[in-house]
């Protein structure tokens, strides 16, 4: 579980960049747009992996 906000942040920004630099070096359209897709991912993996983990302990345990 992803608790501290400065370090999520962190991850979200180098996330950011290198899809931005990855896909700009592979010639992906618009790569500062679609380098969110990645970046949205993993902050909306850490938003909801709490609470399926807390649903999946009350379900299965």
């Amino acid at each position: 579980m992803e608790v501290s906000k400065t370090r999520r942040g962190l991850v979200a920004g180098v996330t950011y960049t290198v899809a931005v630099l990855f896909m700009y070096r592979i010639g992906v359209s618009e790569p500062f747009i679609n380098a969110l897709v990645p970046t949205g991912g993993y902050l909306l993996s850490t938003l909801s992996l709490p609470f399926i983990k807390r649903w999946w302990i009350k379900h299965n345990f």
